[in-house]
């Protein structure tokens, strides 16, 4: 259908502009050179032709319309002398308006505003009866505009191609200055017609072109991702988009997950789906196959098939990214929150080791320190208190021995993980299976490895009332994967305290990763995966305070 109606616009088309072009030679003075009427047909068909070509091509666009309107009014300018200046105002409205030939935006901002009035006052001064030098003065003026106006700086894919339209406009305009002046002064330039029709032909017949062209969609598609991707530039994703496509009424919504038909914007406000139409045009997002939100946009910015692919792969690049750096910035907080734990946990442990020192071995060595001040050599049962005093620093010694084993066993720094994990195997007041296939790594990730266990067992133990419990250790893709389960009730969490949290902190910090599975009333699954590191390293343990290391929260 569209296709056959494409051909009967053409037919009629073409069959005007074949009266009008009679019409307009059979209107010439037979005394009149033949070249000059040839030339005046070639551009009456430059416009008639190539902005059917450019309708054709682009039906969405005004300018094609334009182009045929303009080259009508040429011909009727010969028909009619009272239309002569008539097409004057087509084309300067057909070059401030390129590509879309659509003068009113959304928001009209000054320049927009500029290029209307100057339109708007070509029209009037084509129309009027004006005198020819000063219709001449303002068709000159008003394209000397519309060619500054194509060349400076601005935003969107509207105005960021303007140079073709911005020389041809200049082009005209330096023929058209030039002859008034001239004529002006009393010394008209020879060959000025063919000079004028020359200019006016090749003006219609390179607007055609870059109009077929599709604006170039790749370089349109490479500003728009410069400009997406330029983080001078404050705002969301939105904001660039709009920015970058000159349409500051755009819309950019996602689909929200498990809700059919509901979309939000990047801040997560409800957005309803506008309705296709003139009004708004709407570009899916699609990714893998699945629609993941929508782009509504002005049509008359984004009327090119080509460029609305192009936009539309650009903001799928930018989406991506942006979700990117914000999974970025979650796990940037999640490592700052980590941090933040293990600095809490540090004082916490440490007030820990000083009360247990405090109440525990101190107190003893206080007590032995008094005791030896009470006695007195020659005393009665001198050997008595001496023997007292052995046994005290003895509990004393003992304490010590256990304290260190707990915070950092010698057996881990002599024998390594498998038998620091045999000792506390040895240790546990339930049986535990131990299957240990590892080789020695460094300090902090045997330290790391140890402490996992520990925590894991003591847990068991203390809270989940395990009667047995499974140790299992070995290097898989140059990783050490560890588990710990138990038969016990089940229910631990992974919150955010307590000392799982402190170990999943601990394996984080090193790179590693840390899962608790622990369904109610069957058992507690500890994995833990960290990167392998290479053996003898002990002075990587200096990169985290020996009390995150080792001691248990």
């Amino acid at each position: 259908m569209t296709d056959r109606r494409a051909r009967v616009r053409a037919a009629v088309v073409l069959s005007f502009g074949a009266v009008l072009a009679i019409l307009a030679a059979d209107a010439w003075n037979p005394g009149v050179a033949p070249a000059i009427v040839a030339a005046d047909i070639a551009v009456g068909w430059a416009f008639i032709g190539g902005g059917l070509v450019a309708w054709t091509a682009r039906p969405g666009s005004v300018a094609g319309r334009l182009m045929v309107a303009a080259g009508a009014a040429w011909f009727a300018g010969t028909i009619w002398p009272v239309l002569e200046l008539l097409h004057r105002g087509l084309i300067v409205h057909l070059l401030a308006a390129s590509p879309t030939g659509r003068l009113v935006a959304r928001p009209m901002t000054a320049r927009a505003w500029a290029r209307l009035g100057t339109v708007l006052a070509s029209y009037v001064a084509s129309l009027t009866a004006l005198g020819g030098s000063v219709a001449g003065v303002v068709f000159g003026g008003a394209l000397a505009i519309v060619a500054i106006d194509a060349f400076l700086p601005g935003r969107g894919l509207g105005w960021r191609s303007r140079w073709t339209e911005g020389v041809l406009a200049g082009a005209i305009a330096v023929v058209v200055i030039v002859s008034q002046v001239a004529r002006a002064v009393g010394s008209p330039l020879p060959g000025s017609i063919f000079l004028y029709d020359a200019v006016l032909a090749a003006a219609a017949v390179i607007l055609a072109a870059d109009l077929v062209a599709g604006r170039r969609a790749a370089e349109l598609l490479s500003h728009v991702v410069v400009d997406l991707g330029d983080t001078s530039q404050a705002g969301t994703v939105r904001d660039r988009l709009a920015g970058a496509i000159g349409d500051p009424s755009l819309v950019l919504a996602f689909a929200v997950d498990d809700v059919e038909g509901a979309w939000a914007d990047e801040a997560g406000a409800p957005v309803r789906k506008p309705i296709p139409g003139e009004a708004r045009s709407l570009t899916p997002i699609v990714v893998d196959g699945r629609e993941v939100g929508f782009i509504a946009h002005d049509p008359a910015v984004l009327n090119d098939p080509r460029s609305v692919a192009a936009i539309s792969a650009a903001a799928e690049l930018a989406i991506s990214n942006s979700t990117m750096q914000a999974e970025v910035r979650r796990r940037v907080a999640d490592v700052e929150a980590s941090r933040e734990r293990l600095v809490r946990a540090g004082d916490v442990q440490r007030r820990r080791l000083e009360e247990r020192l405090q109440t525990g071995t101190l107190a003893r060595l206080q007590h032995v320190a008094e005791r030896l001040g009470q006695v007195r050599p020659g005393g009665d049962d001198v050997a008595g208190d001496l023997a007292g005093l052995r046994d005290e620093v003895e509990w004393a010694r003992r304490e010590l021995a256990d304290f260190a084993r707990g915070v950092h066993p010698s057996a881990l720094i002599d024998g390594g993980l498998p038998a620091a994990l045999d000792e506390l195997a040895a240790r546990s007041p339930v049986p535990i299976t131990l299957t240990i296939d590892v080789d020695r790594t460094g300090a902090l990730t045997e330290s790391t490895c140890y402490f996992v266990c520990s925590e894991g067992v003591t847990n068991a133990i203390k809270h989940g009332s395990a009667s047995h419990l499974a140790i299992d250790v070995r290097t898989r893709d140059r990783a050490i994967v560890l588990t710990v389960s138990d038969d016990g009730i089940g229910g631990a969490r992974l919150g955010v305290r307590g000392g799982l949290r402190g170990l999943a902190d601990r394996v984080e910090a090193l790179g590693g990763t840390l899962v608790v599975e622990s369904p109610a009333r069957d058992g507690t699954r500890i994995v833990a995966r960290l990167p392998e590191r290479g053996a003898g390293k002990a002075a990587d343990r200096a990169t985290l305070p020996v009390d995150l290391l080792s001691a248990t929260p």
